[in-house]
C-alpha cells in the first residue's frame, strides 16, 4: 500500500479571511481506492470503510481501517470480500465494541447484487457475514445496530417486475434474517439514505417516479421500528428532487440533497429540510446563488448543521463542506481540491471546531482514486470560497471486467443530458445500443447483456448531446 501524507497547509484566498487549517492524507492500492463511511466510537476512535482490490480476491472489496483517537493512525485494517464486486455502504458500531459492516456483494459474473452485512470484532477479526436477498438486486444504504441485532434499510429491486422498492429488513445478534418490509408505488423508488430517531422509528429517503410525474420526485417513508408505513411524503413538481442524506435530530429529522430549480443553469442545487416525527415539513431552504454542490453526508457539529460532498469550481469536483444554522440559513463554505476529483462522503465532527471528512481523491500519479481524508480545525476563521459552477460528466466503473454474460456501467452527469451510449466490436461496428434518450443530473447504471456476443474486445461510447465523452475497454470471456 502507497501513503503520501501532506503537511498541514493554512490556505489564503484573495480578497477573503484565512481557510481553515487542514490536514489531508491520501493513499490507497494501485487501483480504485474510495472510502464509503465513517463512524466515531465513544473513546474518540473512528472506523473507516471503503472499496478497494487490497487483498487480490475480486475487483472491489471491503477495506475496514480503526483509526487512534488521538494522532488518527490507523490501529488494524482488514480487507475481504467476494471473489467479484463488493461495496460498504455503511458502518453501525456493536455494543460489544465491534461494528457491523453493511452493503452489497456480487457473488457470482452473472448473479444480481445481494445485500452483506459483516461483523467485525473490537480486534478487527470477522466474526461473521451473511448475504441477504432476492431474486433480483438488492443494497443496503443504512445500517443499525442494537443489543438484539440490527435493522438493514436500503432497496430492493427484483428481477421479474423491473421496479425497486424501499426495503427494511431485519436481522438477529447473529445475522439470521427475521423479517422484512417493502415500501413504495407501482414504479422506481430508490432508497439513497436513511437515520434512525431516538424513538426507534426511521425515515427513508430517496426518490420516485410512481407519481403522476416521470421525474425523480422526492419521497420520504417514516417508518416504525417494527415495518409498519407511519407516514409518507412525497412531491411531484416540474423539478427533479434527489435526497442523498438523512439525519436525525430532536422532534424529527434533516434531509439534504439536490433539486432542479434554476432552469437556467440547467443543473441542479442543494436543498436542505427538516420533517417532524408527524410527516410534516417545519422548513426547506433551497441555496440557489449560483453554485452547484452535491451533499452526500451530514452531522451537527456545535449549533451548525455541516453538509459534505463535492462541489464545481469550473474544472473537476472539489471536496466540499457547508455550515448553516438550525433553520438551515447559510453561513460559510470551504472547498478543497487538486488536479483530479475529489469527493466526500463520511463527516465526523470530533469537538466544535475540529472533524473528520472521509471519501476519494484522483489526484494521483495515475489519475486512479485513492483514499482521502481531510483533518479540518475551522479555529474560528472564515471558510467563504469562490462562487462555484459546474458543467461536466464521466463514464466510469465497469464491473467485472472481463465479463462472462454481463458487466454494469455506470455514467454520472452534473446537468440534463441526450445519452447516448452504444457497444461496438474491434471493427467498429455498433452491436447493442444501451441508451439514446436524455438522462437527468446524477448516477445511472446500465447492464450489458452479452449472451450473444462472441468473446473477444468490445468498447463501450458515450455521447453527451452529441459531444464525446469516454470511450471504455471491456473484454468478453465466454
Amino acid at each position: 500500500m502507497k501513503i503520501l501524507l501532506l503537511l498541514i497547509c493554512l490556505l489564503m484566498v484573495s480578497g477573503i479571511a484565512a481557510q481553515p487549517a487542514f490536514e489531508e492524507v491520501l493513499y490507497g492500492s494501485d487501483s480504485y481506492d474510495v472510502l464509503t463511511a465513517a463512524r466515531k466510537l465513544d473513546d474518540g476512535s473512528i472506523i473507516l470503510a471503503g472499496t478497494t482490490p487490497l487483498n487480490g480476491t475480486g475487483w472491489q472489496d471491503f477495506y475496514i481501517e480503526k483509526l487512534h483517537q488521538d494522532d488518527y493512525n490507523t490501529l488494524w485494517s482488514l480487507s475481504l470480500g467476494s471473489p467479484n464486486w463488493d461495496e460498504p455502504r455503511d458502518i453501525s458500531i456493536t455494543p460489544d465494541g465491534g461494528c457491523l459492516v453493511a452493503g452489497a456483494v456480487r457473488s457470482g459474473a452473472n448473479q444480481p447484487y445481494d445485500m452483506i452485512v459483516a461483523k467485525i470484532t473490537a480486534e478487527g477479526e470477522l466474526e461473521w457475514s451473511a448475504n441477504y436477498g432476492d431474486s433480483g438486486n438488492d443494497m443496503v444504504i443504512r445500517i443499525f445496530a442494537d443489543t438484539d441485532g440490527a435493522t438493514l434499510l436500503g432497496f430492493t429491486r427484483p428481477v421479474e417486475n423491473e421496479r425497486s422498492d424501499f426495503r427494511m429488513l431485519r436481522i438477529d445478534s447473529d445475522g439470521n434474517e427475521l423479517w422484512h418490509s417493502d415500501f413504495g408505488g407501482d414504479r422506481d423508488e430508490m432508497c439513497l439514505g436513511a437515520d434512525r430517531a431516538a424513538d426507534g422509528s426511521f425515515l427513508l429517503a430517496g426518490y420516485t417516479q410512481s407519481w403522476e410525474s416521470e421525474d425523480q420526485d422526492l419521497y420520504l417513508a417514516h417508518v416504525s421500528a417494527d415495518g409498519t408505513l407511519l407516514h409518507e411524503i412525497y412531491e411531484v413538481e416540474e423539478y427533479p428532487t434527489i435526497p442523498y442524506a438523512v439525519l436525525a435530530i430532536d422532534g424529527g429529522f434533516l434531509v439534504a440533497g439536490t433539486v432542479f430549480r434554476n432552469p437556467e443553469l440547467e443543473m441542479p442545487s442543494p436543498f436542505l429540510m427538516q420533517i417532524d416525527l408527524e410527516g410534516n415539513v417545519v422548513w426547506r431552504q433551497e441555496y440557489l446563488d449560483g453554485y452547484f454542490a452535491e451533499p452526500r453526508a451530514m452531522a451537527i457539529q456545535g449549533e451548525s448543521i455541516v453538509l459534505a460532498g463535492f462541489a464545481y469550481d469550473g474544472g473537476q469536483p472539489d471536496g466540499w463542506v457547508q455550515w448553516s444554522d438550525m433553520n438551515g440559513d447559510q453561513e460559510e463554505q470551504w472547498t478543497v481540491g487538486g488536479e483530479g476529483w475529489e469527493e466526500f462522503r463520511a463527516v465526523i465532527p470530533i469537538n466544535d471546531s475540529e472533524m473528520m471528512l472521509a471519501g476519494f481523491s484522483t489526484s494521483t500519479d495515475n489519475h486512479i482514486s485513492d483514499f482521502y481524508r481531510v483533518h479540518l480545525n475551522q479555529n474560528d476563521v472564515a471558510k467563504y470560497s469562490p462562487v462555484i459552477m459546474a458543467q461536466d460528466y464521466r463514464l466510469r466503473n465497469v464491473y467485472p471486467n472481463p465479463f462472462n454474460n454481463s458487466a454494469m456501467i455506470t455514467f454520472d452527469t452534473r446537468r440534463p443530458v441526450h445519452l447516448r451510449l452504444t457497444m461496438h466490436d474491434i471493427l467498429g461496428r455498433e452491436v447493442i445500443a444501451l441508451n439514446d434518450r436524455k438522462v437527468l443530473a446524477g448516477e445511472h447504471h446500465f447492464i450489458v447483456n452479452s449472451e450473444d456476443l462472441a468473446s473477444g474486445v468490445y468498447f463501450v461510447t458515450a455521447l453527451a448531446d452529441g459531444t464525446p465523452v469516454a470511450t471504455v475497454r471491456l473484454v468478453h470471456l465466454k
